[in-house]
Order: C-alpha cells, then sequence, then structure tokens
C-alpha cells in the first residue's frame, strides 16, 4: 500500500503578516489550495465507487495525501496572509481539475478513470514547476519542490495501477 512521507514542516512560525509575499503571490496560493481540495474529493469520491478493497485504499490513500498537500498550503497561505483559507467553489485552480468531476463517474471504466486522474497529476506537477521556476523565497522553494515530488509519486502510482488494470483488469469501479 502507498504511504507518503511527510511533507517537511518548514519554519512557519518565523513569517510574519508583514512578509512579502514575493515569489509566490496570494492567488497563486489560493488556487493551490483550491486545486488540492479538488484533487482530495475526487479521489475520495473515486474510492466509494471502487468494489476491490486494493484499488480503494490506493484512492484513499492518495486522498489523504492531496488533503496533506492542501494543509501545508494553507499553513503558508496563513503564515504569508495572516487569515485562514476560505474555500470559494467559483474560483479557477491553479492546475485544471475542473473536467474530472464531471468525466469520471456514472460509466467511466476504472483505467479511463485513472487516465483522467493521471492528467490531474501531470497538470498539478506542472503547475508548481511553473511556480518553481520564479520563486525566491527559500521556504517556498522547498514547499514547491516538495509538491511537485509528491506529485510526480503520485504519478508512479497511478501509472503503475493503470498497468495492472490493463494486464489483469484487477479491479472494477460498482455501476
Amino acid at each position: 500500500m502507498y504511504v507518503e512521507e511527510p511533507l517537511l514542516i518548514y519554519k512557519i512560525l518565523s513569517h510574519t503578516k508583514e512578509h512579502n509575499m514575493g515569489s509566490i503571490s496570494e492567488q497563486h496560493l489560493l488556487e493551490a489550495i483550491h486545486s488540492e481540495i479538488i484533487a482530495r474529493d475526487l479521489y475520495a469520491m473515486l474510492a466509494e465507487k471502487i468494489v476491490v478493497k486494493e484499488g480503494r485504499d490506493i484512492m484513499y490513500e492518495l486522498s489523504k495525501a492531496e488533503e496533506k498537500h492542501r494543509a501545508t498550503l494553507a499553513a503558508r497561505y496563513r503564515s504569508l496572509v495572516g487569515k485562514e483559507y476560505e474555500y470559494d467553489p467559483k474560483l479557477h485552480a491553479g492546475p485544471d481539475m475542473s473536467f474530472l468531476k464531471s468525466s469520471i463517474f456514472e460509466y467511466t471504466q476504472a483505467s479511463e478513470a485513472l487516465r483522467i486522474a493521471l492528467a490531474g497529476e501531470i497538470d498539478s506537477a506542472n503547475f508548481y514547476r511553473r511556480l518553481l521556476e520564479t520563486a525566491d523565497d527559500p521556504e517556498d522553494r522547498s514547499m514547491l519542490k516538495s509538491l511537485v515530488k509528491f506529485e510526480e509519486s503520485h504519478q508512479a502510482i497511478i501509472k503503475a495501477e493503470i498497468k495492472k488494470l490493463d494486464d489483469t483488469n484487477h479491479w472494477e469501479l460498482n455501476r
């Protein structure tokens, strides 16, 4: 089973409300948090539709990992902005995950659902890479590098599951 190493907790307490947002804007953090919420909820909903325990457990683990990412980003947001993140369903996520909810359910095959989720993970990693290109703050860079690494590990997990499904059809979605 997939177990993610905890993200490194950086020195959030050393930042004050007056901290210069510098390389990561408030808007980018809002978008990133929002996309992690979408991914978390997507994996949890996918898990509910999977009959076989192995597949269901993998989706729940990915959902938990996305929640850790959300919490990390929310802590960074709080330390830089001085307030809690408030969910706005109208916000456009940094990585565009909006297609996931509408396309994964109903009559989607498991391998197709995983390929859609893989596309979201690739988009997320690319989003964090783009932010990393302009990040000056060492803590921002450390956080973004960790997020890229974890999104890449999610890609590897999903690719392995796609291969299993293609080779053996080892789990199915509920209908």
